[in-house]
Order: C-alpha cells, then structure tokens, then sequence
C-alpha cells in the first residue's frame, strides 16, 4: 500500500526525480491486481458466484487492469489535463486524494484508485493497538 502510495502521489510525480524502482512498481501492481479484482467480482452479474471463480487471471480483471496500466502511463507521461502549469503547482497545494478528483477525469480507473489509496491514515495505531 506504501508502494502504491508514493506512486500515486501527485506531488511525486511534479517534484522528484527519476523513475519509480522495481519494488515500487511491483507494490503498485499488486494494489491494481487486487482493486481490479474486487471491482470485477462487483460489477458482475452474479457477484455471489464471481467471488468464487474470478482470479486475477480472469478477462474481465485483465482488462481491467490492462486499462489501469495504460492510465498510468497517461498520467506519468503528463499527457493531456497532467501537462498543465496549474496541475503541477496544486500536487503542491492540494491533498493528494482531492488533487486526483480534481485532474483525473480523463483517466477515471486510475483517479479512483489513487484516492482509495491516498485517502487511507498512513498511521501506526491500528498495528500498535494490537501490540
């Protein structure tokens, strides 16, 4: 989650340099493979009997998934709403969830992603009220 975090956070994006490691990318591909996933099994028919078969390997997830990845590049790319001025200064400014409902219209899998993500408490109080 810490992974798809940093990924997704506009600010990174706008500010730092570089391109994201391996374990980076890999975190962010597991959060789509399973967001994709639990969205698939609740856009079906049948969401009762797609919890019990869909995988990750199931077309519907795949697609999804491939959409997501194909956003991502928009999105890292700086195409289209991203190459504006103003977006860049606003990562700045903007909490990073109402930052993506603001600029990420155009890639709609991709912004609703980010602001699950983004809008989960980066904190430690759930772990050390289990200690």
């Amino acid at each position: 989650m810490h992974a798809a975090a940093y990924a997704l956070d506009p600010q990174f994006l706008f500010c730092a340099e570089g391109e994201l490691d391996e374990a980076t990318m890999e975190g962010l591909s597991a959060i789509f493979d399973r967001l994709c996933l639990r969205d698939a099994i609740l856009a079906a028919a049948d969401p009762e009997k797609a919890w019990q078969e869909y995988t990750f390997h199931t077309p519907e997830v795949v697609a999804r998934v491939a959409q997501v990845e194909r956003e991502l590049s928009v999105y890292h790319n700086k195409e289209g709403a991203f190459s504006r001025p103003s977006v860049a200064t606003n990562a700045k400014l903007l909490e990073p969830s109402k930052w993506w409902s603001t600029y990420g219209k155009h890639v709609p899998l991709l912004a609703a992603i980010a602001q699950q993500v983004l809008s989960q408490p980066a904190s430690a109080s759930a772990a050390e009220r289990n200690w």
